[in-house]
């Protein structure tokens, strides 16, 4: 597969898009797409080992960035587990 023509943005753009990123999940995110587009990584699974993702998490992450693009891939379909704890809990936790 021809990953450098599948992947839109230029390595500049991705490089630059990567630097910006606050959250260590979405730098990989990007970095994946950038050493595929760089031909850094021939493979998924190569890009994938370069930030420690499983062969199936490398699958789809591809398949999400080719439905939803670079924005389905970062920032919005982040979502914590748990949410923060009220005042009152806190106060209750150290009681």
């Amino acid at each position: 597969m021809n990953y450098s023509t599948r992947i839109t943005e230029s390595i500049a753009e991705l490089t630059k898009l990567e630097a910006r990123q606050k959250l260590a999940r979405d730098r990989d995110r990007v970095r994946f797409l950038r050493l595929l587009k760089e031909k850094t990584a021939s493979s998924q699974r190569q890009a994938g080992d370069a930030i420690n993702l499983a062969q199936r998490q490398s699958q789809r992450l591809w398949q999400s960035y080719i439905q939803k693009g670079i924005d389905g891939l970062i920032g919005q379909n982040y979502r914590p587990a748990f949410g923060k704890l009220s005042a009152c809990q806190i106060s209750q936790l150290q009681a």
